[in-house]
């Protein structure tokens, strides 16, 4: 039975600085000041500073955990992000580090959109890192990295974008306002997405194939019609029905009937 030994940093921790100091390879501060773990110890001399840092923390925040590895199932291309950060939340530190862009996730609104529906063969096209990379990184630090070489087409398989545009036909009334959908707008309107009301439309303009936006709306069951010519013109319609207002006289049988003899 195979294990490895895994260090952990609670929410004790104040910011001391000690770990770092100690094992700067393991250990690091995020950009609130709190220490996370940003590699397992590895090797003999890793676990030993690992240890001293377990050691000197004031408050005793780092902690250490046998975890047999063969109960751990590698993070592969197909694998859901949030499904994968909700079981080993402490990926997301790890993620983060490996690029900025990464931190929309602490976003609970992108978190629930975004992460929700999207796998990380399409993190590695939203962020520019290499699939590789982001695998590798992310199963090392689960002690599993073995496991995803076996696995190994799942990481060396062609990254190209093979999905299609398919779409709808525009049968609904397309609302007038356009919206510019980019990197700097994407979360804003990836959550306008996920707000849309019942036979609500959208319409964005993009110069890039918005590759994580139709994951969300596919997600969503949502309807959508794209254009391709200089650029990609999406129009998204949540095809939902309105709930009709019945008047209160055809719902009054439904109505509580208030005896007001005993009240004070």
């Amino acid at each position: 039975m195979s294990k490895i030994i895994k260090y952990s940093v609670s929410d004790d921790c104040i910011g001391c600085r000690a770990c770092v100091e100690v094992a700067k390879d393991n250990f690091d501060l995020n950009e609130n000041n709190i220490a996370y773990l940003k590699n397992q110890p590895h090797n003999e001399e890793e676990l030993r500073l690992s240890q001293e840092a377990l050691e000197v923390c004031p408050v005793e925040a780092i902690t250490k955990s046998d975890v047999v590895t063969s109960n751990i199932k590698p993070v592969l291309a197909k694998s859901n992000i949030k499904e994968t950060l909700d079981k080993y939340p402490e990926l997301k530190e790890v993620l983060i580090n490996l690029s900025p862009k990464f931190k929309r996730m602490q976003n609970p609104a992108m978190y629930n959109t975004l992460a929700r529906f999207a796998t990380f063969k399409e993190a590695a096209k939203l962020t520019g890192l290499s699939l590789c990379e982001i695998l590798h990184t992310l199963n090392t630090f689960l002690g599993v990295e073995e496991k995803l070489i076996k696995n190994m087409p799942e990481c060396i398989a062609d990254s190209q974008d093979q999905s299609k545009l398919i779409g709808d036909s525009i049968t609904w009334e397309e609302d007038t306002n356009r919206y510019i959908y980019n990197i700097d707008s994407m979360d804003e309107l990836i959550q306008k997405v996920s707000g849309l009301k019942a036979e609500e439309n959208l319409v964005y303009i993009s110069i890039e194939k918005p590759i994580e936006l139709l994951k969300v709306i596919e997600g969503l069951e949502f309807k959508y019609n794209i254009e391709h010519n200089r650029e990609y013109r999406i129009s998204i319609f949540n095809p939902s029905k309105k709930e009709v207002a019945t008047p209160w006289k055809d719902r009054k049988h439904n109505f509580e009937i208030l005896d007001v003899r005993f009240m004070q």
